[in-house]
């Protein structure tokens, strides 16, 4: 299952955050993650009103992002996506 970190956050103007994309198993097993092939995990949210998507390779069972644009007071959205599955989280 894809997890993101973190699921909300707390920013100031001009602060930046990192936002983890994370493949864990559903069962709590162990999972041997080197025997995944390397996944494309897409951060998507929107900056003025344009839609930004980030793509990062899901290595070693997760990828990170700096999110760094929060110029204006208000709430952020991030998406994280990874085939049909999709994650919401925001940065307020």
């Amino acid at each position: 299952m894809l997890v993101g970190s973190p699921e909300y956050s707390a920013l100031n103007i001009n602060e930046s955050t990192d936002i983890s994309a994370i493949w864990k198993s559903s069962s709590g097993k162990p999972v041997d993650i080197s025997l995944f092939p390397i996944f494309d995990v897409s951060f998507g949210t929107w900056v003025n009103g344009t839609a930004q998507t980030i793509t990062k390779k899901l290595d070693n069972g997760s990828a990170v992002i700096n999110y760094n644009w929060t110029q204006k007071k208000g709430s952020y959205e991030v998406s994280i996506s990874l085939g049909i599955l999709l994650k919401k989280y925001w940065l307020m």
